[in-house]
């Protein structure tokens, strides 16, 4: 899973300004796919632990990261400019850390 979070950190290492849409099309299609991996994540351990999965905090945040990444798709997709999209990957790069 750290090897999945730093592979997310990449393209938001190489955003910048004046960016072409090539560039901008492979960033916001990475963070996407990332985006899903995610959510399989999520998906197989609430399988595997049931209601136990929500006792442990980094669930409970990873939970709601999850939440956050589909309502910024959905509700505000500006390819993924969003602040919840960036705070899903600032979560990311944050557990990377502490976990």
């Amino acid at each position: 899973m750290v090897v999945l979070i730093c592979l997310n950190m990449v393209p938001l290492l190489l955003e910048t300004n004046d960016q072409s849409m090539e560039a901008e099309e492979f960033q916001c299609f990475a963070l996407f796919a990332f985006g899903l991996i995610f959510i399989i994540e999520f998906i197989l351990k609430v399988v595997a632990f049931r209601k136990h999965y929500f006792t442990n905090g980094w669930n409970i945040i990873d939970f709601v990261t999850i939440i956050m990444f589909i309502l910024g798709k959905f509700l505000f997709d500006d390819r993924f400019d969003t602040l919840e999209f960036k705070s899903f990957t600032f979560y990311s790069k944050y557990k990377l850390g502490f976990k």
